[in-house]
């Protein structure tokens, strides 16, 4: 048997692990993003301070030509050959040089963990950092971003590349006149790019040593959300033992004892209530069966007893041919009248069973037959059987509709004093059928109402011929109703038994 328990455990853990694996592996990806993303950014910041270090010096002996270039492309700027020869003399005349200041950082000289850096105009190299002795493919990059490479010496390195970066000219006293001359800038001339790399163990580490305490704190909160799962699931089963305990309590107190659904969960509470009805229903039925079986007793111990004394008289005239006949003869009717007895309890034990499909039903003329089948015993009962009501349908299994019907006719038939009469009537109510059964029964009082339908109930001042009945057919009637859908019901008017069967109205048929 599977536990409810374990389910529970295994479901919970199951979709803890892929919530907690599935956020451990978003939060990762994301911290390794992050720290990247702190890490590019410090080399970037250490490659613009290489930039800002750069300055666009002019050669002395070219700054007179200059200087002349430059006031005939002012006085004539709508000519584009002055413009052109400046920019011209300024791309032989400037070269890119670092400050003295960068030249002695540390960082870049050679040496283990060291770093690098690169700076281009153009594509020829400006200038490169002490630890790169030669221009390796490491730090050739095109386009501004960051990205991993191989350093020259081998280590995985991070490699940043900067957007191209504008360069003062020195003298300054040129950079105003140069503004107004070339607005669009001078990007060939006084532009640089700058590439900057370090080696990225600093960064693994820090994502190693954030991961591994990452990991063990998920592991811990794991395990504590585990415990409390379950807690919870232990705590929230708890009712159901206690569901246990009160059926098992029951059991214990015997025949009569029901289940109080006080105290449990709401989601508990529909379920207690049903059992409380099975278990009424269940020894409702014990309750019956007991009383059957007691009722069967009562009833074969005349015809067992007459038995024996036909046996005894036999006995006590050996040889006597009279004896041995009356007690074949008496044997046959004893033996008829059992056969009667079992016959009816079979019958009545099987009109629980569940009954057929519904099906439309045309009561009038199915009341009709039953009438028509029993004119002759009612005849010879000095009985007169009369008719009444509606042609109306009912929706109901036919067999156990039609076996009801002739139960309630066959009682009146066998308990109504003669002369006299019973009449069926069929009548329409909301949306069910009704049909009633009515014969006079000067013996019967209200009290007696409630027994109607118990197996084996007789009253024999009401009833006619008590020994040839055996109270069985009524309640025949009884559980064959209950189990097709039926109402049976009884009343008193005016000295007369009505006894009733409703059903479902059928349908209304579609033109």
């Amino acid at each position: 048997m599977t536990s409810l328990r374990r389910r529970l455990l295994l479901g919970l853990g199951a979709g803890l692990a892929v919530c907690v694996g599935g956020a451990g592996f978003v939060f990762d990806a994301r911290l390794g993003a992050v720290l990247e993303a702190d890490f590019d950014a410090e080399l970037a910041r250490q490659g613009r301070a290489v930039a800002q270090s750069l300055v666009a010096v002019i050669r002395p002996e070219l700054q007179e030509e200059l200087n002349r270039l430059g006031a005939r492309a002012l006085t004539e700027p709508a000519e584009p050959g002055p413009r052109a020869r400046l920019r011209a003399a300024l791309k032989a005349g400037v070269r890119l040089e670092l400050a003295e200041t960068a030249r002695r950082w540390g960082a870049y000289e050679p040496g283990p963990g060291a770093e690098y850096f690169l700076v281009r105009r153009g594509g020829a190299e400006v200038a490169r950092s002490p630890s790169l002795p030669a221009r390796h493919p490491a730090l050739d990059v095109a386009a501004p971003g960051a990205l991993d490479r191989t350093l020259p010496d081998g280590r995985p390195g991070r490699v940043v590349a900067l957007p191209p970066v504008a360069v003062p000219l020195e003298p300054e006293r040129f950079n105003e006149a140069l503004g107004r001359l070339f607005p669009e800038g001078l990007g060939d001339v006084l532009e640089a790019r700058v590439v900057v790399a370090r080696g990225r163990a600093p960064l693994d580490e820090r994502v190693a040593g954030l991961r591994q305490a990452f990991l063990g704190l998920l592991g811990a909160l794991a395990l504590a959300v585990l415990l409390a799962v379950a807690w919870a699931v232990r705590r929230g089963l708890r009712p159901l033992e206690d569901l246990r305990r009160r059926v098992e309590a029951l059991a214990r107190a015997g025949a009569g004892a029901r289940l109080d659904p006080r105290g449990l969960p709401a989601e508990l509470g529909p379920l207690a209530e049903a059992l409380d009805r099975a278990l009424v229903a269940w020894g409702a039925a014990l309750e019956r069966e007991s009383r059957v079986s007691a009722h069967v007793a009562h009833e074969l111990r005349t015809p067992v007893a007459e038995l024996r004394a036909a046996a005894d008289l036999a006995q006590a005239r050996p040889g006597d041919p009279e004896a041995l006949g009356l007690l074949a003869a008496q044997a046959g009717q004893i033996a008829a009248q059992m056969e009667r007895i079992v016959g009816a309890v079979l019958r009545a034990a099987r009109a629980g069973a569940t009954a057929g499909r519904p099906a439309r039903i045309a009561v009038r003329p199915s009341l009709e037959r039953a009438l028509a089948e029993r004119t002759a015993r009612a005849a010879a009962r000095g009985l007169t059987l009369v008719l009444a009501g509606e042609s109306l349908e009912a929706s109901a299994d036919p067999e156990a509709f039609e076996t009801v019907l002739g139960v309630l006719l066959d009682n009146a038939l066998a308990h109504a004093p003669g002369p006299g009469r019973v009449t069926a009537a069929v009548e329409g109510r909301a949306s069910r059928v009704r049909v009633a059964v009515r014969n006079a029964a000067p013996g019967l009082v209200p009290a007696d109402l409630g027994h109607l339908g118990e197996p084996f109930w007789r009253k024999d001042a009401a009833r006619s011929g008590a020994g040839e009945h055996l109270g069985l057919g009524l309640a025949l009637a009884a559980s064959l109703a209950r189990s097709a859908g039926l109402t049976l019901g009884f009343a008193l008017e005016d000295g007369d038994l009505v006894a009733t069967l409703e059903a479902p109205a059928a349908p209304a048929m579609r033109a």
